[in-house]
């Protein structure tokens, strides 16, 4: 039901979800390139460094130089942020659609708050495990920072909407 405010909340959800894969989180800036985190890479898998093969400098300016001279950027990205972020996407799609059953809508989207918990810990994590591997310091893009925490809040608004609407039919169920 579109005209219910928490799906229109869930809706704003999945589109930021979507637009999460594609957003830059953050930039280790070295020697005048820099390493970006990405949930998905940009350009070809051969240029995408995973997190658990970082093992010094050496290694990430080598890297560095091959991507620099086929002129394309170098990515870091990280498999778990990946698997958080679908399945927080398919529970918001499934908590759209159980909207006869508010008691499991609360469930499942009590379900989805969380992911979005761990998504949050695990870029946080991931971006901390790099930056101390590589000795240099984050610079995190606002977007990549601040859309969880707007997920967060659109979630948190979907629940009061749904114990809202809960409260509404109780209290005509009991007139009648």
């Amino acid at each position: 039901m579109i005209q219910r405010i928490q799906s229109l909340y869930l809706i704003a959800v999945l589109v930021i979800v979507g637009v999460y894969f594609n957003l830059t989180i953050a930039k280790y800036p070295i020697d005048g390139s820099a390493i970006t985190y990405r949930l998905i890479p940009e350009k070809q898998k051969e240029n995408t460094l995973p997190i658990d093969q970082i093992t010094d400098m050496q290694q990430v300016n080598s890297s560095i130089n091959n991507v620099v001279a086929m002129n394309q950027s170098n990515f870091v990205n990280s498999i778990w942020a990946i698997i958080v972020n679908v399945i927080l996407g398919i529970l918001v799609i499934v908590t759209i659609f159980l909207y006869k059953n508010r008691v499991l809508q609360l469930r499942v989207n009590a379900f989805a708050f969380l992911a979005n918990l761990a998504l949050l810990g695990i870029v946080f994590w991931q971006t901390d495990i790099i930056s101390t591997k590589l000795k240099v310091t984050t610079n995190y893009e606002i977007a990549g920072t601040l859309l969880p925490l707007v997920t967060i809040i659109l979630l948190f608004l979907v629940n009061k909407a749904i114990r809202k609407d809960e409260r509404m039919v109780r209290a005509a169920d009991r007139l009648r």
